[in-house]
């Protein structure tokens, strides 16, 4: 007999930003957390990304991914016993850009052996980017995504913050790189790109991970983008940080209670 063909899940409302800390809240919890009200997904610490996890989204309907903007895997245990990181390749990334067209925010740390496809798929796919970060110590984009991002500024007009893998300036490679990055900055003077190292340093027994970034705006080295963010996570705040008032310029701080 031939096997049945398997359902898809009913579609639920869900929450509006759906974390998953670790793999098997996905497995588990997926379709109680995404639906059409989820604007956010958020992985955790202890997850491993996979091509999987991508294929999943188009598989719950064009509603629920065209409601998504923003899309958020960050990349910091490295301790010995450490389950997180980011096992995608290009086709399921850019089924990502091409399925939620209305991303505003997409952050993938510790990428590796991604091409320029990637990149310039969030930037040509998704008209409403904001900030987007593809990083990761083995990852590098070419000189080429520079030039062709130049090329077309009708591409996610609105970006302001572009984070990519730091570049050395030691090869002629490197250079151009540089280059070409600092001319887009020039030519899109309201974006601010970073670009982003990291080191793993052996710290009290285990492994930790440091970062060092690197800001341009306007074809310069520049200071660090001002934004106000509370000194603790988003789980950590409830009721006990609170936005109190702007300061002086605008910007905002906070202040415990």
């Amino acid at each position: 007999k031939a096997p049945k063909r398997k359902l898809p899940k009913p579609l639920t409302a869900g929450i509006k930003q759906a974390r998953f800390d670790n793999n098997n809240e996905w497995d588990n919890l997926q379709y109680r957390k995404i639906g059409t009200s989820t604007r956010k997904i958020v992985f955790g610490y202890q997850f491993v990304l996979k091509d999987d996890h991508i294929h999943d989204l188009p598989a719950m309907g064009k509603r629920v991914c065209e409601n998504l903007t923003d899309f958020v895997f960050k990349y910091g245990d490295v301790s010995y016993d450490a389950h997180n990181g980011v096992e995608l390749k290009d086709d399921a990334v850019v089924l990502l850009a091409k399925s939620c067209p209305n991303l505003k925010v997409v952050q993938l740390q510790d990428i590796y052996s991604m091409t320029d496809v990637v990149l310039l798929a969030f930037l040509g796919l998704c008209p409403k980017l904001t900030s987007l970060e593809l990083t990761g110590n083995a990852q590098k984009f070419s000189t080429d995504a520079m030039e062709e991002m130049q090329e077309h500024p009708e591409w996610a007009p609105k970006l302001k913050k572009l984070l990519l893998p730091s570049c050395g300036d030691s090869t002629k490679a490197e250079k151009e790189f540089m280059k070409e990055m600092r001319n887009l900055t020039r030519e899109r003077r309201d974006l601010f790109v970073t670009l982003v190292g990291t080191m793993q340093v052996k710290k009290w027994g285990d492994w930790e991970l440091t970062v060092q970034k690197t800001h341009y705006q306007r074809g310069h080295k520049t200071r660090k983008f001002k934004q106000a963010t509370p000194p603790c996570s988003d789980e950590e705040i409830g009721s006990t940080w609170r936005k109190r008032s702007r300061r002086p310029g605008g910007s905002m701080y906070w202040r415990y209670h």
